[in-house]
């Protein structure tokens, strides 16, 4: 191996982690923080954002090109399946994944969305995730074939990213450690120390799809509606087709 492409190697892992990883990281404790307090669907968002850049950093990690699927998580989620080493995730944890694609569309509740247990699969996710999310070097690719063989689920919160942030938080090491890990480990079943289980809500998150907002027994009170607002924000295609032939 060139002296260069030991430069760009640790270039490409540096850059994965500073700009997926730890962010990542932090999406995922902020969407934690958020549903701890009740604001769902504002964790739901960020729930999404953070499965988003694991699988970027995913991705990455594998020198795996993805410059074309910007927010499609159900792409990032399929090359990685089909292109990274040994990568293999728990079907529920798939079906999670796949539900939260496209979840940007509802950040202003123009779609209603329904959770079975999104919390505990948040967790699973995020820790199945960042077992892939590491230099493709061989350590790394054995210790990761060792882990899939035996299952995911055994290894789910084991310290395997040793300078990721979540292990930096859990351990104490960082001076804000302290103010964000309970949120990090709040009902948590699936970090470091093992906790009492915890009952998990099923949620209904968002209201009635944007259509609705136009709804009245009045039909020239709904065209009204449509009109004072159609110009002045985006409204999607389909919601649009029917208003449109008011």
């Amino acid at each position: 191996m060139t002296e260069e492409t030991v430069l760009k190697n640790a270039l490409r892992y540096e850059f994965a982690k500073c700009c997926f990883l730890d962010i990542a990281d932090f999406d995922y404790i902020a969407a934690r923080t958020l549903f701890r307090n009740c604001c769902y669907h504002q964790s739901l968002i960020l729930m999404q954002q953070a499965v988003e850049k694991y699988l970027k950093a995913i991705l990455l990690y594998n020198r795996i090109a993805a410059t074309n699927d910007d927010h499609k998580i159900k792409k990032l989620l399929i090359k990685c399946l089909d292109k990274v080493q040994n990568f293999k995730l728990s079907y529920d944890v798939v079906k999670f994944i796949q539900e939260l694609d496209g979840m940007e569309r509802s950040r202003y509740l123009t779609v209603t969305t329904v959770g079975s247990l999104w919390l505990t699969l948040l967790d699973k996710s995020i820790w199945q995730l960042r077992v892939f999310a590491q230099p493709d070097i061989a350590e790394n690719q054995e210790e990761i074939k060792q882990i899939t063989t035996y299952g995911l689920d055994k290894h789910i919160g084991s310290p395997i990213i040793f300078d990721g942030n979540l292990e930096k938080i859990l351990s104490g090491s960082d001076q804000d450690s302290m103010a964000v890990c309970s949120n990090l480990v709040w009902q948590n079943q699936y970090y470091f120390k093992k906790i009492k289980k915890h009952s998990t809500m099923n949620l209904t998150i968002g209201v009635l799809p944007l259509i609705s907002l136009f709804d009245t027994d009045n039909p020239q009170t709904k065209k009204l509606r449509y009109e004072a607002v159609k110009d002045l924000i985006r409204i999607p295609k389909d919601v649009k087709g029917e208003l449109d032939k008011l």
